[in-house]
């Protein structure tokens, strides 16, 4: 036999926030910036595509999706690098989660970032898209001709 639970309103027992359903979205926060950077650095530098979240929970995953406009200029199979800080930790796999080669003069184009973060707080977070070369001789931008990079970041109830 089939049951049906029809409600009109769901509140929390404390308060309306205190209402976690595994899997959904609990909040959404976006960081832009539209000036373009350039390095030669072979230190990870910022973006200044940042985003900052106060998860309400501590078991939240916040999920991170970034889009930006990146360019390299080499001519010798180099590469540039981007990552995702969380405060001062790199989440990226093996110190990157985007490498791109260049074995020509110039490549440039449309780059995403996906990743699950599991932060364990309810501190305010910052999260840092940041940047680098891998030789002072590679140049790497970020924000080509100003377009506007995005770091979004949904905390998801767990």
């Amino acid at each position: 036999m089939a049951s049906t639970l029809t409600v009109d309103n769901i509140v929390g027992a404390a308060s309306a926030s205190t209402i976690h359903i595994p899997g959904h979205i609990i909040q959404t926060v976006t960081g832009t910036h539209s000036t373009q950077l350039t390095t030669t650095s072979t230190s990870y530098i910022t973006s200044g595509i940042t985003a900052t979240i106060t998860p309400k929970s501590s078991s939240s995953k916040i999920l991170i999706l970034s889009n930006f406009q990146a360019q390299v200029t080499s001519q010798n199979n180099q590469s540039g690098y981007f990552t995702v800080f969380r405060g001062s930790t790199n989440l990226g796999n093996g110190g990157q989660f985007l490498r791109l080669e260049v074995n020509v003069d110039n490549w440039f184009g449309s780059q995403t970032i996906q990743h699950l973060d599991s932060p364990n707080t309810t501190s305010a977070t910052t999260y840092d898209l940041q940047f680098r070369s891998q030789t002072s001789a590679l140049t790497t931008r970020i924000n080509l001709s100003s377009n506007t990079g995005y770091l979004t970041l949904l905390e998801i109830a767990q």
